[in-house]
């Protein structure tokens, strides 16, 4: 082969493998975007998680008492059942 035909097959080589770099950098800038999306997402998914799971706490604590409420409220509607003398 002759100084130009190597010449060439080199400019070839190269513009392929600059080519597959680049293709390659845009895919690892895709990956790298991508995987900070995720990890945004994630981070927002777990606030509302704590938020939710906060939130469960009071209700559930509303619900202990509103318990207890009903069972006093009950407690003192069978005494005053008992003093009346009403029967069930």
């Amino acid at each position: 082969m002759n100084q130009a035909t190597w010449t060439a097959l080199l400019g070839f080589l190269s513009a392929s493998v600059a080519g597959i770099l680049a293709i390659w950098k845009m895919n690892v800038a895709k990956t790298v975007s991508a995987d900070k999306d995720f990890i945004t997402m994630y981070n927002e998914l777990m606030k509302s998680n704590n938020k939710l799971i906060e939130q469960n706490a009071e209700l559930t604590a509303e619900l202990q008492k509103a318990h207890a409420s009903i069972e006093t409220l009950t407690k003192r509607i069978k005494d005053l059942e008992d003093k009346l003398g009403y029967e069930r």
